[in-house]
């Protein structure tokens, strides 16, 4: 995108497909690639010859509140920083006078202009950003229209028309791709951006292990399209009584077993999603890690050897005390068998939103409930 560009096409709409919620701020800055990025997207998903299997307006929105959400986490923060740079006093009697003010001015192309010539990398960061979500947003409806019947053989469900992309449901990798969770008439279904090839055959193995020796572990139906794949939803789901959950964690050990034996790691608890008495483990590409081996040299270094005996356990899986260290502010365990329930952490929250005083500041919460482990009669 460029200026002039920009400047021709961008036209300011006190709403749009209600995509803008109370929680946001300064709406007219993410209006301005908003209001282009609408039309270039529309324009491409016309081009997809899917009339019977996309519901185009719920789409639209849903892509639109997934790109909003981009706009903000990559220039909240310098949006916020030029809005205090423009008055030096509070207004005890009116504490948003200089936020409408600076809200106001932002309604107009030439003025958010301005502000982002005083930022040329965060403009190039937009623009790259906003192309590959476009490319990749487009990648994922063409799969889903090619891959219809495949998809339907797989699943063996009638999924109906797909409604809504929920973005950044995983790690970010190669070119802002990410796990996405995708809505449809009657279903979920989820869309990774690897292969697939690995799950695959954990869900041979199971099915085989299944079916000789009487057992009843559960692996998500996968479809694997190369570069990319699809992948059955689970859901997270309560044990029914206590017996379930018993058998959660007979079958937990049935899984570590492979785990083990086929060298994976990186189980934590995100990875795992306990459906009743069923564990169920949803990435599998860190399965066949090899281990380190180091040299004559390294021999004498305590941590790398204690590190290399650990990688011959079962702790490599990570499913155990897993602890991590977020920017030096204190260990956080994310063990895939831990209670992950009322752990402390910190995070970035806007404050005092649509006010003077709005301001970025980290703040601590309680993580919630994981899906990770058996819950009986509300309690994990």
């Amino acid at each position: 995108m460029n200026k002039t560009q920009n400047s021709a096409n961008y036209v300011y709409e006190n709403s749009m497909l209600n995509i803008f919620k109370e929680e946001d701020y300064f709406e007219g800055f993410a209006q301005y690639y908003i209001s282009i990025f609408k039309a270039q997207i529309v324009k491409e998903i016309d081009r997809i010859p899917s009339e019977s299997l996309l519901d185009k307006g719920c789409l639209v929105e849903s892509i639109l509140i997934n790109y909003k959400k981009k706009i903000y986490y990559l220039a909240g923060k310098t949006l916020i920083h030029e809005f205090h740079q423009t008055f030096d006093e509070f207004d005890e009697k009116n504490e948003s006078k200089n936020y409408d003010i600076f809200s106001e001015r932002l309604k107009n192309s030439a003025f958010v202009e301005e502000i982002l010539n005083n930022y040329p990398v965060l403009q190039d960061l937009i623009s790259r950003s906003t192309s590959d979500f476009i490319r990749f947003t487009i990648s994922i409806i063409k799969h889903w229209v090619n891959d219809y019947k495949k998809i339907q053989q797989k699943f063996n469900f009638s999924f109906g028309k797909m409604r809504k992309v929920n973005m950044n449901a995983g790690d970010v990798h190669n070119g802002g791709k990410s796990v996405v969770i995708i809505e449809f008439e009657n279903n979920k279904l989820v869309y990774k951006p690897r292969s697939l090839e690995i799950d695959v055959f954990y869900e041979k193995v199971i099915d085989y292990v299944n079916q000789y020796y009487q057992t009843n572990l559960k692996t998500p139906l996968s479809l694997d399209q190369g570069e990319y794949g699809w992948q059955e939803y689970v859901q997270s789901e309560p044990c029914d009584n206590i017996e379930q959950v018993r058998n959660y964690y007979y079958q937990f050990g049935m899984h570590l077993g492979f785990i083990y034996a086929f060298q994976g790691s990186d189980f934590h608890f995100e990875n795992i999603i306990a459906c009743r008495d069923k564990p169920v483990l949803v990435d599998l590409e860190t399965l066949f890690q090899s281990s380190l081996f180091f040299s004559e040299e390294n021999k004498e270094n305590v941590n790398l050897m204690a590190s290399a005996q650990v990688n011959k356990t079962i702790l490599k899986s990570a499913l155990f005390n897993y602890m991590s260290f977020p920017e030096d502010n204190g260990l956080t365990n994310i063990g895939g068998l831990i209670n992950t329930e009322n752990q402390k952490g910190e995070k970035e929250e806007v404050l005092h939103i649509k006010t003077d005083k709005i301001s970025i500041r980290k703040k601590q919460y309680l993580f919630k409930r994981g899906r990770n482990l058996p819950v009986y009669k509300n309690k994990v």
